[in-house]
């Protein structure tokens, strides 16, 4: 396929995803774009690549390929670029991340959940300024808030929830050899709770108890939610769930598919950056219009260069 028959307006489309992308790189000796070098790693754990070497060896045997769709200005990088550009620490985490996903979405109306390291007073501020509702993981990284939570929900389960008005809801679930109990129970939040007036329409505390039997063993996990929701614990029991049976498909395609279990990368860096490669790959594998599968859209992109620009995004004309 020669360039000439692309369309390069989609072609570069991809590129653009990472067109704000600061080069962490020194510019001495800088031969490779930092997007195609990007675009090829993503590539590359797509076939099955699991780390630089693996990139690397890929990239070479798709070189002609990639030449036609890349712009490629020194040849293919070599698999010790592809390590050194991977080892580089990222400059953004999570709580950095996130208000810019939410000022990118449309949240009004929607309930948005997440993990603890997005359990911030700006963000919940940023959710409810936008017409949406939140339901925040409560962890130590809240400390008093955390602390707090945690002993008042103690009083009220050695009351007997005397005191206070709590909703419960209870769901079970027996299969794969395990009994688990899922025990919801929500609260108006408490107006004794120190720091309540910084966490933007907070009206309600939720907790969520995980009870599992397998094997004749037995464990517990319990988790604090602050949440906009009023006391309805069965669509605070649905959030909940809700995200949590995302984020268990995630690391089951993860795992499954990717086996990243299984990964020896040794610099924490790369091995960091090759997880997100993954998360990203099934992002595009999920927007194909295909019926099969996710490991055999991943097969197929390994194996057919059209498929792989279909999942690009690449139309060819």
């Amino acid at each position: 396929m020669k360039r000439d028959v692309v369309d390069e307006l989609d072609a570069v489309s991809i590129l653009e995803f990472f067109g704000d992308l600061k080069d962490p790189r020194s510019a001495i000796n800088r031969k490779h774009l930092l997007g195609d070098i990007c675009v090829i790693c993503i590539c590359a754990v797509l076939a099955g690549a699991d780390g630089p070497k693996a990139i690397g060896t890929w990239a070479l045997s798709k070189k002609d390929w990639l030449e036609s769709v890349l712009p490629l200005p020194n040849g293919i990088p070599s698999h010790d670029t592809m390590g050194r550009v991977l080892a580089t620490e990222a400059k953004s985490n999570e709580i950095t991340a996130i208000p810019e996903l939410i000022s990118n979405i449309e949240v009004k109306g929607a309930i948005v959940t997440i993990d603890a390291a997005g359990c911030q007073k700006n963000i919940a501020k940023q959710i409810v300024d936008a017409g949406g509702d939140y339901v925040l993981a409560l962890k130590g990284n809240q400390g008093n808030m955390h602390k707090d939570v945690i002993n008042w929900v103690g009083e009220q389960f050695e009351n007997d929830f005397a005191d206070v008005e709590a909703r419960r809801y209870e769901v079970a679930e027996k299969g794969h050899g395990r009994e688990v109990t899922n025990l919801y129970i929500q609260f108006d939040a408490p107006a004794t709770l120190r720091g309540r007036e910084d966490w933007e329409g907070l009206k309600s505390i939720g907790v969520a108890t995980r009870h599992c039997l397998q094997a004749g063993k037995e464990s517990y996990d319990t988790r604090y939610y602050l949440t906009t929701l009023p006391v309805a614990v069965k669509q605070f029991a649905q959030a909940v769930r809700g995200h949590w049976a995302i984020e268990n498909t995630l690391h089951w395609c993860l795992d499954v598919t990717f086996r990243e279990d299984e990964s020896r990368l040794l610099d924490r860096h790369a091995a960091e950056n090759v997880a997100w490669l993954r998360r990203f790959g099934i992002g595009l594998l999920k927007r194909v219009d295909s019926k099969e599968s996710i490991a055999m859209r991943r097969r197929m992109a390994g194996w057919n260069e059209g498929f792989l620009t279909q999942v690009l995004g690449i139309k060819v004309i």
